[in-house]
C-alpha cells in the first residue's frame, strides 16, 4: 500500500518557522543542528511539493514570499495545536485517579461537601469520591488509621506536624441560655466566670471554657 508523504512534519514546520524569524539560513542550521546545505534542501522540497516559493533569497537577503507568509500562519497554528495536545496528554497521564475517602459530619456533609466535591469533579474527573460521616470527634482517628484519606474537622489548638490543615470557613461559637432566672444565667455574658465551667465538646469529651469565647 502506498502512502503519501505529508508535506510537512513537526520538525520541519520548526525548521521553517525558525528561518522565517531569523531570515538567515546560516543562523537558523546552526539553531537546528543541521547544515546550511541540508536546509536549503529542506526548504526547496517543500517549495517543489507547494509548488510556490516561500523566501526569497540572493547573496546577501532573505524575504519571506506571500506565500511564505500564509505558511507561517498556517505552521504556528499547527504547532499551537500540536504543543496542545502533547500537554493534554501529559496531563491525563499525571491526572489523579482512583478512589478517595473524605470523612465529615451530616451537617457537612449537606453544606460544605457539595461545593468542595464539584470543584474537585471538575479538576480530577478521573478520581472518585467515598464519603463517610460520622462524629466530628473521630476525624483525627480515621485520618490516623489511615481509614480515610482526609477529613472535615475541627482545628484543635496545637496541630501535630504529620497534618496539614487547611481552612474552610470558621464558625463562631454561641452559646443561648434561657431567659428566665436560672443558676446558669449569672454566667451568661461574663467570659471570666464561663471559664470555671467544664462544657461538652464536640472535639471530643468534655473541657474548660477556655474553648469558649463569647460572641
Amino acid at each position: 500500500m502506498y502512502y503519501q508523504r505529508v508535506i510537512m512534519d513537526i520538525k520541519e514546520i520548526r525548521i521553517f518557522l525558525h528561518l522565517s524569524q531569523s531570515l538567515h539560513f546560516a543562523k537558523t542550521a546552526h539553531a537546528m543542528h543541521m547544515s546550511p546545505s541540508t536546509l536549503s534542501r529542506t526548504i526547496q522540497r517543500i517549495e517543489d511539493e507547494l509548488e510556490q516559493t516561500l523566501f526569497e533569497r540572493d547573496n546577501r537577503t532573505v524575504k519571506l514570499t506571500r506565500a511564505g507568509s500564509q505558511l507561517v500562519e498556517f505552521s504556528q497554528s499547527v504547532l499551537h495545536q500540536w504543543q496542545n495536545l502533547q500537554a493534554g496528554f501529559e496531563q491525563n497521564s499525571q491526572a489523579l485517579s482512583g478512589e478517595l475517602t473524605l470523612f465529615c459530619t451530616v451537617t457537612a456533609a449537606l453544606t460544605y461537601a457539595p461545593k468542595l466535591l464539584e470543584s474537585f469533579r471538575k479538576l480530577y474527573p478521573a478520581a472518585e469520591i467515598k464519603l463517610e460521616t460520622g462524629d466530628v470527634a473521630l476525624a483525627f482517628e480515621k485520618i490516623n488509621d489511615k481509614s480515610v484519606d482526609f477529613a472535615y474537622a475541627v482545628l484543635p489548638e496545637k496541630l501535630d506536624k504529620k497534618y496539614r490543615f487547611h481552612s474552610i470557613e470558621s464558625i463562631p461559637f454561641k452559646l443561648i441560655g434561657p431567659t428566665m432566672n436560672t443558676s446558669f444565667s449569672k454566667y451568661m455574658g461574663k467570659s471570666d466566670q464561663l471559664a470555671t465551667i467544664t462544657f461538652c465538646d464536640a472535639r471530643g469529651g468534655t473541657s474548660k471554657g477556655q474553648d469558649i469565647e463569647m460572641v
